[in-house]
């Protein structure tokens, strides 16, 4: 039970589950196990001080018939372990990003920070498939790497590698976003969903730069 009240913090507290989901299985169960013993120490000194002062209470709260030594304090411990990561995500469920961005620069690759980046600082971002689909836009959501993750961004262009692997971007998102101005759910629906295991580069969208490698490919 302490091992499993530490794994529900572990992998549901905003403060840590975004880092945790980065970390290899083996040292998320030992973590699991510190983190529960941590959970016990409280419990076990409020049994003790119950105890004392409270004999009487104490043994009417013991309403599961259990004589193993240590379950009420192990049972409360992962109870108490539940109802902390409940608090704590009530509490700053509005810094959620911040951890996020902290687990990602901790943990996270070169390209995960790139789209970190282009979420936090709305940067735009370049991104290439492996189709030869070019996405010019800003990354509006990131998601947990769990199994395949996946980005939403809302392109600014898009376009294509052409043979020679220099980029044509052939359609403007943002002659068709000022019609859309008052309009956020309209927007909204130009928003696209990518793979990140089908990204081969991402990179920063400059346009002047942009455009003196497209006047002068030599460059």
């Amino acid at each position: 039970m302490p091992i499993l009240g530490g794994y529900y913090y572990l992998t549901r507290c905003i403060g840590v589950k975004h880092h945790y989901k980065r970390t290899e299985r083996q040292r998320l169960i030992f973590d699991s196990a510190i983190k529960g013993f941590i959970f016990i120490l409280p419990t076990y000194l409020s049994s003790i001080f119950l105890k004392s002062y409270f004999p009487g209470p104490v043994a009417r709260l013991k309403f599961i018939p259990v004589t193993v030594p240590f379950f009420h304090t192990f049972l409360f411990a992962c109870l108490f372990s539940v109802i902390s990561t409940h608090v704590f995500n009530f509490l700053y469920r509005k810094r959620e990003g911040l951890y996020l961005a902290k687990a990602i620069k901790m943990a996270g690759n070169s390209m995960q920070q790139d789209l970190m980046k282009s979420f936090f600082d709305e940067e735009l971002l370049m991104i290439t498939l492996r189709n030869g689909k070019v996405y010019v836009g800003i990354v509006v959501e990131l998601n947990e790497p769990q199994g395949q993750s996946y980005i939403r961004i809302l392109p600014f262009y898009s376009g294509y590698r052409t043979d020679t692997m220099d980029v044509d971007l052939n359609t403007d998102y943002l002659s068709v976003y000022q019609g859309l101005e008052n309009e956020s759910s309209d927007s909204k629906a130009m928003e696209t969903v990518i793979c990140e295991d089908d990204i081969i580069t991402t990179t920063f969208y400059r346009q002047k730069i942009f455009n003196r490698f497209r006047e002068n490919p030599t460059v």
